[in-house]
This record gives structure tokens, sequence and C-alpha cells, in this order.
């Protein structure tokens, strides 16, 4: 797979209790910066969070992980 067709996969995960998980492609894109705009978007609107997740993998089933910026005092760079 070259960089000109890479495709990332916004996976919707669902699970209650003990039950088995099941999975759903909501949406794809062809950057990780698109990818995680989806992921933010459908985790803002998402109203049963204790169920449902979602998650980035991509063409080789490598899941991404997108933290948001740490906004501890502690973490910043001096210059």
């Amino acid at each position: 797979m070259t960089k000109d067709n890479k495709v990332i996969l916004v996976v919707r995960r669902f699970q209650v209790g003990s039950m088995k998980a099941d999975y759903r492609v909501e949406k794809w894109a062809t950057s990780l910066d698109e990818a995680s705009r989806y992921q933010v978007s459908l985790e803002t609107l998402n109203d049963d969070t204790e169920n449902t997740s979602y998650h980035l993998f991509n063409g080789f089933g490598v899941m991404y992980e997108v933290k948001e910026p740490s906004k501890d005092k502690d973490d910043r760079i001096s210059v």
C-alpha cells in the first residue's frame, strides 16, 4: 500500500456487559488528521459512552490512538 492510497478506518465497537463485542466501520479517511476528526465527532455525538467506543485502524489492522494534548503545567516545554 503506497502513501497515495492510504485508508484509515473509524471503527465503532459496541459491547454490553459480557456479550461478544460488535464491530462496524463507521467512516473511512485518507489521512490520520481527517480520521481523527471523524472519531472526535462521533465520540462527541455518542449518547451511549458506556457501551460504545470508536477506534482508528489502518489497512494492516494497526490501531491508532489519538491523544488530546495535556494541559498540565508540568508538561510545558521551556526554551
